[in-house]
């Protein structure tokens, strides 16, 4: 039975086997057969001309069975020259333009080879019956209520959640009175395109899908394969050409039966679906119903199909979804005052080291509290009057130099808002135009500040909770930088959380490790002073990774980009870290699994600057896309996908959210639900049982010909290709993808592109890979795309080896191609790394090409190889090894009996019935000198299949024997 199973058909020959076993003492007949050969009611069809010809010859009748009318293969040439079904066909295509299949999330790097597994899931009677109860109240049929459930399960869990398409197949019997005792295939697929928006309910699918069902079934009868044909669409080896979900509902089902006198005859039909993803057929019978979910575990995890099938059974369940309730929201101390008991309870302590140098709390509010005053001073002089709540102060300076400054802004009562001395002019005055700075503090005013030592008065502002804190700038869609306002409650609130994440306690060190315009810095200088700890100042934070350990830092933080830099040995030099937290984009899974090796303890953290500087954290334990893990969330905070969908824009709720953008008219990701700040981060995560995983920006997905392109899936396929590559940047380049690569070694593209087809759909393999020696930063420590973008263009018109890859034909044989291409599909322009189904070719014609190849190269491609290797350079590699296969392979099976200088004519015998040639050596004695003696002995592994086959080949052998006589 197994060995039936896994019996792989050559679809060239009738792909039908019949087999008949006598176990003990029951008998078995195994019918095995290819999909395509018949659908299921040819089985019952089947098992009642078993029962009448097993009759006629238990009765000895005379009568044969009646012959039926005409038979499949007529029914089909009537089909093919009478009916042409253009109409329908054309009027399909314009329906699924610009629609995709839909898919539901799945794993990273599926290697092409697929592995099937079946779910089951018994339906209770009161679900059975509200399924018919429904049908009956919406006075429809309970295969548009049960797939109208389905439809919108896909909708809240589907991989594109930002999408309302839904494009699933479903089947249609096709059969009618004339051909119902046929047996053959008559079972069609239409595709169900619809629209599902995620606020829609069950009978609001339930009245669109009856609108719908009505009108496919003028395409019911279209066949399948010529609608593929015309829509052409991209091609991929196990692969459905239209959609990759199926939904099949079977109402009133019964099992055939063959009924013979005397004898018990059991039925077992054993079949898997091995074509789509995910296959859900629900079976009423009359035992019950039943849901059975046949999906490639190779794609799809098991936690996603048991979260589709408890989806769906809820659907049909009415009831009121129960709103999450946040923990109440608290007040929480503004940061003056908790650097105030900060410095009450550790005085002792050392607040800033600089180098050699150290400086106590008390010292360091010594000279916050001076600058204060003189900040003081110098506002009200300039506004006439005293500094005002949400009055903020610009602070223009290094890193270095800025923690006693900012403590001092505080106690003015003031926000600040740091600004980069490396910005762009323009950058800077677009900033302080649009933000209402009362002082903009540069180097110079600092050397001031600290120089005066005016007599201490107490007439610093009052501030309270809600009051602004800081602001922190982003860069915006418009392309004028967005001001992100953060009050003390913000702040206070996530420092209350952080406190149990980083464990910082009196007299830790801490890194201060990224420059004051990254909103991180806000938890390195104020979670330093509210818990006592040392604030390690670097004098260029671009080594903080390589000073910590020198510096016997506690904790550091580093952004991703300078993590994924780091070597074994840059790592090695962290390991004396406590804590290190990692942030700001995805984590290399390569470098992250060599820092854990080393028994690193790291926190990958998540945080748009509008969450306060963190929101969700993971702990690392690698597990597999650790990298893109990022966890769970702070306390007293909620995240969420939109709308709740198992993929889609996350959602962060809560009192750490800020209070919006300064001075912003425009539509913004902010709102307020039952009174509490809500923001969309513009963030697509995948909710999975380790917490959300990172898939991408909603604005980083490239739509190239159609095809919606997550950029970090081509990062990760490429990363995964070689140890050697460290980064990876992918672009919109030229209606395509380009990937610029930090290697160690040359990058060419040829061979990457080869690879990638393993791992990637065609048209998300880049079309150009380019070398370079680092991926830049902007002042945030996020990549700085547009200086890439700069770099792209710049090296659009060279062509060197290590940054693309020739399209030119390189070979006789990608010329034969070419010319077999261009006559197949009626072609004149092609290029060699273009896919034939991008050329216009189809599943059937892939029959068509490989006897061409054939006839033109004499060398036999399977069609799954064909799937492989769609391009014609890669195809011409298949051909060419081929042949050098074939041409040694050919010549070594001749065994040279006699040659001799007399020789003038050649004989070569094949081996006996055996296999053996040892009858032969007679020959040498019977045969004169002026012959040479040949001969072919038998090998198991040869290829041929067939007598005719085997001759072919060994005529082959001749001809490439090079030891002949000419």
């Amino acid at each position: 039975m197994e060995e039936e199973q896994n019996y792989e058909f050559n679809l060239e020959e009738v792909p039908v086997r019949v087999r008949f076993n006598k176990i003990d003492n029951d008998y078995v007949i195994f019918f095995n057969q290819h999909h395509i050969v018949t659908d299921g009611w040819s089985v019952t069809v089947l098992a009642q001309e078993l029962n009448s010809i097993y009759e006629m010859y238990l009765n000895a009748a005379q009568e044969r069975v009646q012959p039926i009318p005409y038979s499949i293969s007529e029914y089909a040439h009537w089909q093919q020259k009478h009916v042409t079904f253009s109409e329908e066909i054309e009027e399909m295509q314009s329906l699924l333009s610009g629609r995709e299949a839909t898919t539901l999330p799945q794993k990273p790097l599926n290697s092409g080879s697929r592995h099937f597994k079946k779910l089951v899931q018994i339906l209770p009677l009161k679900l059975a019956e509200s399924l018919t109860e429904l049908a009956k109240k919406f006075h429809t049929t309970e295969y548009v209520v049960a797939l109208s459930a389905f439809l919108l399960t896909l909708r809240r869990l589907k991989a594109n959640s930002q999408d309302d398409s839904i494009v699933i197949g479903s089947p249609v019997l096709n059969r009618d009175e004339k051909v119902k005792d046929l047996m053959g295939y008559f079972l069609n697929n239409v595709v169900v395109s619809t629209d599902v928006r995620l606020s829609d309910s069950l009978g609001d699918v339930i009245l669109s899908m009856k609108q719908t069902t009505a009108a496919l079934r003028r395409f019911e009868k279209v066949p399948f394969h010529k609608l593929v044909a015309r829509l052409s669409p991209k091609r991929q080896l196990n692969e459905h050409p239209l959609f990759q979900i199926f939904f099949n509902y079977r109402y009133g089902l019964e099992f055939p039966e063959v009924k013979i006198p005397g004898t018990k005859v059991e039925i077992d039909q054993l079949s898997m679906n091995k074509i789509f993803n995910l296959s859900v057929t629900i079976d009423n019978t009359s035992n019950g119903t039943s849901i059975t979910m046949e999906y490639d575990s190779s794609r799809y995890r098991i936690e996603t199909i048991r979260l589709v099938m408890r989806t769906m059974l809820r659907q049909f369940i009415a009831r009121e979804i129960e709103e999450i309730n946040l923990k109440v929201q608290v007040d929480y101390p503004k940061c003056i005052m908790s650097h105030g008991n900060a410095l009450l309870r550790g005085s002792e302590f050392n607040s800033i080291i600089k180098g050699t140098k150290a400086r106590s709390y008390a010292e360091t509010d010594k000279v916050a509290s001076a600058i204060a005053e003189n900040l003081s001073d110098s506002c009200t002089k300039l506004l006439g009057c005293s500094v005002r709540s949400d009055d903020v102060i610009g602070l223009e300076i290094s890193p270095e130099d800025a923690p006693e400054l900012i403590l001092a802004v505080h106690k003015v009562g003031t926000a600040y808002a740091p600004i980069d001395p490396l910005w762009p002019v323009l950058r800077k005055a677009q900033i302080l135009e649009k933000m209402p700075v009362i002082l903009n503090i540069q180097k110079d005013a600092l050397t001031q500040a600290l120089q005066y030592s005016a007599r201490r008065r107490r007439r610093l502002n009052r501030i309270s909770e809600y009051d602004i804190a800081y602001i922190i700038h982003t860069s915006g869609s418009t392309g004028i930088p967005k001001g992100v306002v953060l009050s003390h409650n913000n702040l206070g609130s996530f420092l209350r959380g952080a406190n149990r994440q980083t464990l910082m306690r009196p007299s830790h060190r801490i890194s201060n490790s990224v420059n004051i315009v990254f909103d991180v810095s806000v938890m390195n200088i104020f979670g330093a002073f509210v818990n006592a700890c040392e604030l390690c100042i670097h004098d260029n934070i671009r080594y903080a990774p390589f000073e910590v350990g020198k510096l016997e830092c506690n904790f550091a933080f580093l952004t991703s980009a300078t993590f994924n830099a780091l070597t074994i040995d840059d790592l090695q030099k962290l390991t004396s870290l406590e804590k290190l937290f990692v942030g700001g984009e995805a984590v290399n899974d390569r470098v992250l699994s060599d820092a854990l090796k080393l028994g690193m303890d790291i926190t990958q953290i998540y945080g748009p600057t509008e969450g306060t500087v963190w929101s969700l954290t993971n702990r690392c334990k690698n597990l597999e896309n650790e990298g893109s893990l990022i966890g769970r969330s702070m306390p007293n905070e909620f995240c969420s996908t939109k709308d709740n969908v198992y993929e889609g824009e996350l959602v962060l709720k809560g009192p750490k959210v800020a209070r919006g953008y300064i001075n912003s008219n425009e539509n913004t990701p902010f709102s307020s639900e039952n009174g509490i700040k809500t923001y969309s981060t513009g963030d697509i995560v995948r909710r999975e049982k380790e917490g959300f995983l990172f898939r991408g920006r909603i604005d980083d997905q490239i739509k190239i010909r159609g095809h919606r392109i997550e950029t970090k899936e081509v990062k990760r396929a490429i990363l995964s290709l070689s140890p050697q590559i460290s980064d990876v940047c992918i672009l919109p380049y030229e209606n395509s993808v380009a990937a610029l690569v930090v290697s160690s070694e040359p990058v060419h593209g040829k061979s990457m592109t080869k690879k990638l087809s393993h791992l990637l759909p065609s048209y998300m393999i880049p079309t150009r890979f380019i070398r370079i020696p680092s991926i830049p930063l902007n002042s945030s420590g996020k990549v700085d795309k547009d200086t890439l973008i700069k770099e792209l263009s710049r090296i659009h018109s060279l062509d060197s080896e290590e940054s693309s890859f020739s399209a030119e034909v390189t070979s006789s044989i990608e010329d034969g191609l070419i010319a077999i291409i261009r006559s197949l599909l009626n072609v004149r322009e092609v290029n060699i790394n273009e896919s034939f189904f991008s050329l216009g070719g189809h599943s059937l014609l892939l029959f068509e090409l490989r006897k061409q190849i054939l006839d033109t190269f004499d060398v036999t491609i399977k069609v799954h190889e064909l799937f492989a290797n769609l391009t014609i350079s890669e195809l011409a590699d298949l051909i060419a090894n081929r042949k050098q296969v074939t041409t040694s392979e050919s010549a070594s099976i001749i065994i040279t009996l006699r040659k001799t200088p007399q020789g003038k004519v050649n004989v070569y015998f094949v081996h006996a019935i055996g296999g053996s040639i040892f009858p032969y050596y007679a020959f040498l004695q019977l045969l004169p000198k002026e012959i040479n003696i040949y001969a072919i002995e038998y090998k198991l592994h040869f290829t041929a299949t067939s007598l005719k086959e085997l001759a072919a080949f060994y005529a082959k052998a001749v001809s490439y024997d090079k030891t002949q006589v000419k």
